[in-house]
């Protein structure tokens, strides 16, 4: 019974894999089974994490079989949790960081602010006429496009600063100034 639920698991498994590589023939079923058990776990730990070290992977599972695990479970533990919960989003943040400062430093006309977003500012206003406080007053012109570039929409408003949303326009707002423009061809155009 265990040897044909096992002929069974890597029959399904070898229709799953798509046959991306040509059949190989291993000495034995055990073999076989091996192989099968080890793709499956590589290509898990392949889309979990690309960077991981597989040489390094591998040791860990051959300490596991000869019984001498260089870390304790709650070791790994601690160490798995405290990369992806705080190592990996660091990196992640920092890269972003970097794009944006890159791209930024290739296009003047972008900005980021307080909210993360970056908005085109291709015409600076009166920055001396920028409201700063969420009382006041603003007047907006935009116009929404399609993909294809029909225009959908286009209006004027006149509200307070705090009634514009989302609050990554209002930053824009103060940012651009009176008669500045934000966005693509004149997207929002401050009155």
């Amino acid at each position: 019974m265990k040897k044909t639920i096992i002929i069974v698991c890597v029959a399904l498994f070898a229709v799953s894999c798509g046959g991306r590589n040509a059949r190989i023939e291993w000495r034995t079923e055990r073999d076989s089974v091996s192989y099968a058990i080890g793709l499956n776990v590589g290509e898990n730990i392949f889309r979990l994490d690309s960077t991981l070290n597989a040489e390094i992977v591998a040791q860990a599972i051959r300490d596991v079989y000869r019984d001498n695990p260089r870390m304790t479970i709650e070791a790994a533990r601690f160490a798995y949790l405290r990369y992806v919960n705080v190592s990996q989003p660091e990196a992640i943040r920092s890269y972003e960081n970097q794009f944006l400062a890159d791209f930024r430093e290739a296009n003047r006309t972008y900005s980021i602010n307080e909210s993360g977003l970056t908005y085109e500012v291709p015409e600076l206003g009166d920055e001396s006429r920028t409201p700063r406080n969420l009382r006041d007053s603003v007047a907006l012109r935009y116009t929404i496009k399609s993909t294809t570039g029909t225009v959908i929409r286009n209006d004027s408003l006149r509200t307070t600063l705090a009634e514009i949303s989302p609050k990554g326009l209002q930053q824009a707002v103060r940012l651009a100034g009176a008669g500045g423009v934000i966005g693509r061809q004149g997207g929002v155009r401050l009155l």
